[in-house]
């Protein structure tokens, strides 16, 4: 039997090439699609607290470090990853979101952390069902939610 620390090296290797080959494939399915809608005007940008609905079903914050959350609302799409100079590191933190417009629905929801009555805010929660599955996202912008709306229904995304 081999010694224990060529196996834990294999398995923490094989955990790695797993991790960024699904990266990679995420990257890939939505190339397309990202590459086209960034060519579209931004209609709204704003630095954002943003959490995830997890599978259980609770919020789970999404960090952004020093640069912090922005999403990108363009006429067509939006955008939720980390602010420059990181953006590129949000694929691999799972900070990268990008969404059509026709794909999604927004409303209004008070969410807490882990799904507890705990650090809780006013968000916009925005809901993909695309063929990658479904996300739910509720972002809260620095500046107010009320721009916000406003511009998320001038991209095309549907209250719900």
């Amino acid at each position: 039997m081999p010694p224990f620390h060529v196996i834990f090296t294999f398995a923490v290797l094989a955990m790695l090439v797993f991790a960024f080959g699904r990266v990679q494939v995420r990257r890939w399915r939505g190339r397309e699609t990202r590459t086209r809608l960034a060519s579209q005007p931004i209609i709204y940008r704003e630095q954002v607290r943003a959490r995830v609905r997890g599978t259980a079903g609770a919020w789970v914050d999404i960090k952004g470090g020093p640069a912090g959350i922005r999403m990108t609302v363009r006429t067509g799409s939006v955008d939720v990853e980390l602010g420059a100079p990181f953006r590129r590191l949000g694929v691999f933190l799972g900070c990268d979101y990008h969404f059509d417009a026709r794909d999604l629905t927004m409303h209004r929801e008070r969410t807490g952390w882990a799904g507890l009555p705990v650090l809780t805010w006013d968000a916009i929660v925005l809901t993909s069902s695309d063929g990658a599955g479904r996300t739910v996202i509720g972002v809260h912008p620095r500046s107010g939610i009320a721009q916000a709306l406003a511009a998320l229904a001038a991209a095309g995304v549907h209250p719900g």
